[in-house]
């Protein structure tokens, strides 16, 4: 089953709890949700021809409630074109969500200070990204492993442009670290896992361990590594820099065209 083919089952299984739930309502009720039902029996019709990328699709599979989130940005959606509107809700929800995990921070500190300073909320969304960062990091590289090559580039772009550069970098530096036993990892690795801000490891193995990349061969992780460590010393072009520079996400870019 590929991707996609997930996702339509997921959504499909949203609708369907959605729908059971809503034929237990009184008819008041029902009539309320008349339209938020047939919208979002329109965007399953339609999200079987939809073309997303690896990332958007990933994104949306990791979405608790995918079927809702791409419902309510169709709903904040201004426009006569519904089926033109009802693929572009797709795109714009993965893109939206992905726009925020991007930019989301990294908190690097151990779960007792963010106890010890009220940070534990900020804590547990950084760990919940952390987590998604790993496992999506693990299913690009399967995705892309063929022929006896992994293509570090390809899982590199897409995990970034899901999680942004300095949490693939966190979760990878934090896997070199945890696995620094495994001679599988070369030292450069290793000495450049050692340079990352990562929180203290006061002999509590294990601590940070549901976000290390365990489900990739560590001959390939490690290979990863590497390349991510060259990206991340590259200095960007100049064309790079304005592509990267801080951009509105596309629902807001749609909200900020003026009416003609």
């Amino acid at each position: 089953m590929d991707k996609l083919e997930q996702l339509l089952t997921k959504m499909h299984s949203e609708f369907a709890e959605y729908e059971a739930w809503l034929l237990r309502q009184p008819a008041s009720v029902i009539l309320e949700n008349a339209f938020q039902y047939t919208t979002k029996q329109d965007i399953l019709m339609h999200a079987e021809s939809v073309e997303l990328s690896p990332a958007q699709l990933e994104t949306l599979l990791h979405s608790r409630a995918p079927l809702e989130e791409v419902f309510e940005t169709y709903r904040n959606t201004d426009s006569d074109f519904l089926m033109i509107e009802m693929h572009d809700a797709m795109e714009t929800c993965a893109d939206d969500t992905m726009a925020v995990q991007r930019t989301a921070p990294v908190y690097t500190q151990p779960p007792d200070y963010a106890r010890e300073h009220g940070e534990l909320d900020k804590y547990r969304e950084s760990k919940r990204l952390n987590v998604l960062c790993k496992e999506a990091i693990e299913q690009t590289v399967r995705d892309n492993y063929k022929d006896n090559r992994l293509d570090t580039d390809a899982v590199w772009r897409d995990v970034t442009a899901q999680f942004g550069s300095k949490r693939a970098a966190f979760v990878l530096a934090m896997t070199v670290r945890e696995k620094d036993y495994d001679g599988r990892f070369s030292r450069e690795n290793k000495a450049w896992a050692k340079t990352q801000p990562l929180p203290p490891d006061p002999e509590r193995r294990g601590l940070y361990c549901s976000y290390v990349v365990d489900k990739a061969h560590p001959v390939l992780t490690d290979a990863l590594v590497t390349h991510a460590r060259r990206e991340l010393e590259r200095k960007p072009s100049v064309k790079e820099k304005l592509q990267s520079a801080e951009t509105p996400t596309r629902s807001a870019a749609k909200a900020a065209v003026p009416e003609l």
